[in-house]
């Protein structure tokens, strides 16, 4: 069944407007609305004005995005001035009718190999905002921050 999905890898700044469409369908719903709408204020900001955003992960099957995953760098200064890694914010996204089919562990597997190739030192952060959530980023070896919901979860490469 996987054997029917491409993944691509690519700059925001790249996609087409057929694709920014479909992006913004996938994450807010046919009707506008999401349940993570309360959730992605940066993530809006993002789709729509194309602002640090550093890469886009499409998942497609037969030429239709399915499910995305959206990677945006940054250097965390403000804890330690010395430390001069990079950490790698995702979100996951997926059609509802695509959901429970391992798809969003694909997109993740292939933000790892993306964050440890492109920058140094990476750790990739999620936003855990339910038990749903935060199952799925455990299943993919992220650990919670919190003790309680809504948390961050983190992955760090070995």
């Amino acid at each position: 069944m996987k054997d029917d999905y491409t993944v691509s890898v690519k700059r925001f700044a790249k996609l087409t407007p057929k694709e920014i469409r479909r992006l913004k369908k996938l994450t807010f719903g046919r009707s506008g609305y999401s349940a993570m709408l309360p959730y992605l204020s940066a993530i809006e900001a993002d789709i729509l004005y194309a602002r640090k955003m550093r890469a886009i992960i499409l998942l497609n099957k037969r030429g239709v995005i399915v499910a995305w995953a959206s990677l945006r760098k940054f250097r965390i200064t403000r804890m330690n001035p010395f430390d001069d890694t990079d950490e790698v914010e995702i979100n996951v996204f997926t059609a509802p009718n695509y959901r429970k089919l391992g798809l969003g562990s694909i997109l993740v597997g292939e933000a790892k190999r993306y964050a440890t190739r492109t920058w140094r030192g990476s750790s990739l952060l999620a936003y855990a905002h339910d038990a749903g959530s935060l199952s799925f980023y455990e299943r993919n070896k992220f650990f919670a921050t919190g003790s309680k919901l809504p948390t961050d979860m983190r992955w760090k490469k070995a």
